[in-house]
């Protein structure tokens, strides 16, 4: 798998090319997936939300894993109850049970962090018991005009996959790390046709 680039390595034409790349191949597993024909599917940045479904008012793609850091949460934070310091922590799962939405699929291509004090060393991207990748994010830190990277090429989870994203942080406080992710559904589940 493609290594992560720290942001303030990458150019804004670089960026917007491996986001161009990510909506590309997202689109394309939606189609090999039968989930639509291309004018059928609307590619869009993935929302994170709160662990208790029932308490989101519009929707969310992936969720908390097990607290959440506000009721009704529709942003991207971390609670610290779901962070043990120093150890790989499951903090993000898909929406529907742990897994994918039926008739989606998402794509994950780095991430950013706006964490008052930043302390974020590992993220790991997982299907099940299956690491799909493994950014270690140190050197994302290194420059203080911007936290985060981006991989050239996009992780792909389908519909139904179970999707997990664990992290290692020094610290057990609220976090507010987020993915940079886009999700393919077909028009009408959540964005009107034009």
């Amino acid at each position: 798998m493609p290594c992560i680039i720290p942001l303030t390595d990458l150019s804004q034409a670089d960026r917007m090319r491996i986001r161009a790349g990510a909506k590309k191949a997202v689109l394309d597993k939606a189609v090999e997936l039968n989930i639509g024909k291309p004018g059928d599917i609307v590619v869009r940045d993935a929302v994170m939300g709160d662990v208790t479904t029932t308490q989101i008012t519009d929707f969310a793609d992936v969720i908390n894993d097990t607290t959440t850091v506000a009721a009704g949460q529709e942003f991207w934070g971390i609670d610290s109850t779901e962070i043990t310091a120093y150890d790989l922590s499951q903090v993000i799962k898909g929406y529907d049970g742990g897994n994918v939405k039926n008739k989606n699929v998402i794509g994950v291509f780095g991430f950013f962090d706006n964490t008052a004090t930043p302390d974020l060393t590992a993220i790991r991207l997982k299907r099940g018991s299956d690491t799909l990748d493994f950014w270690e994010t140190e050197q994302c830190y290194a420059n203080t005009n911007e936290f985060g990277g981006m991989i050239d090429g996009v992780i792909i989870w389908e519909e139904q996959d179970p999707f997990a994203i664990d992290m290692n942080f020094k610290t057990a406080a609220d976090k507010l790390v987020g993915l940079y992710a886009l999700v393919a559904e077909r028009y009408g589940e959540h964005i009107s046709a034009a």
